[in-house]
C-alpha cells in the first residue's frame, strides 16, 4: 500500500512538472499560439505604427527594428520559424521604444514650441505698447510707414501661431529667429524715431 501511495505521489509530480513544461514548450516552439507569419506582421505593423507616431530611421531604435523585421522576414521566407519569430518579437519590442522616443521627442518639441509662442506674445504685446506712445504726433508719412512696419512684425508672429495651431511645432521652433528678428527690429525704429 505505501508504495502504491509513493508511485501516485511521484506520478502527480511528474504530472505537474508536465503541466508546468510542456505548454510552455509548445508555445516557444510555435505548435500553440500565433503562427510566425503573424509575428512577423505583428512587428511590421508596430514598425507602421511607430512610424504613425513620428518615429524616423534617425531614431536607433526604430532603424533596429527594421532591421529586426528584415532578418524576421528573411528567417521566414527561409523557413527557419523560430529564429524569425524571436528576431519578430525583437522587432516588436524596438519599435515601441521608437514610438515611445517619438511621443516624447514629439512633445518635448510641443513645449519648446509653446515656450516660443509665449515668448512672442509678450514681445508683440511690449511693441504694441511703443508703437501706441510712438504713433501719437508723428507726420501721415511716417505714420504709414510704422503702421506698414507693425503689419509685417505682426505678420511674421501670426505665421508661427498659425503653425503652432496646426500642431507644427519644428516651424515654430524654426521661424522663431526670423519672428524675433523682425519684431526686434520693428522696436528699434520705434524707439530711435
Amino acid at each position: 500500500m505505501l508504495r502504491l501511495l509513493r508511485r501516485i505521489a511521484l506520478l502527480a509530480l511528474s504530472l505537474a512538472a508536465l503541466l508546468l513544461v510542456v505548454p510552455r514548450a509548445l508555445f516557444h516552439f510555435g505548435f500553440v499560439g500565433p503562427s510566425t507569419a503573424e509575428y512577423v506582421a505583428a512587428a511590421r505593423q508596430a514598425v507602421v505604427v511607430a512610424r504613425g507616431y513620428g518615429a524616423t530611421s534617425a531614431i536607433p531604435a526604430l532603424a533596429a527594428a527594421e532591421r529586426e523585421l528584415a532578418r524576421a522576414e528573411a528567417l521566414l521566407a527561409q523557413q527557419q520559424d523560430h529564429e524569425a519569430r524571436h528576431a519578430a518579437q525583437r522587432a516588436q519590442a524596438l519599435a515601441g521604444e521608437a514610438q515611445q522616443a517619438a511621443l516624447i521627442g514629439r512633445d518635448a518639441m510641443r513645449v519648446k514650441a509653446k515656450q516660443v509662442i509665449e515668448g512672442l506674445d509678450h514681445r508683440i504685446d511690449e511693441l504694441e505698447d511703443i508703437y501706441a506712445q510712438k504713433a501719437k504726433g508723428v507726420g501721415p508719412e511716417r505714420a504709414r510707414h510704422l503702421f506698414s512696419g507693425m503689419k509685417h512684425a505682426r505678420a511674421a508672429s501670426a505665421a508661427l501661431v498659425l503653425a503652432w495651431e496646426l500642431e507644427d511645432y519644428d516651424n515654430v521652433v524654426q521661424g522663431e529667429a526670423k519672428a524675433v528678428a523682425a519684431l526686434e527690429d520693428m522696436k528699434r525704429e520705434l524707439q530711435g524715431g
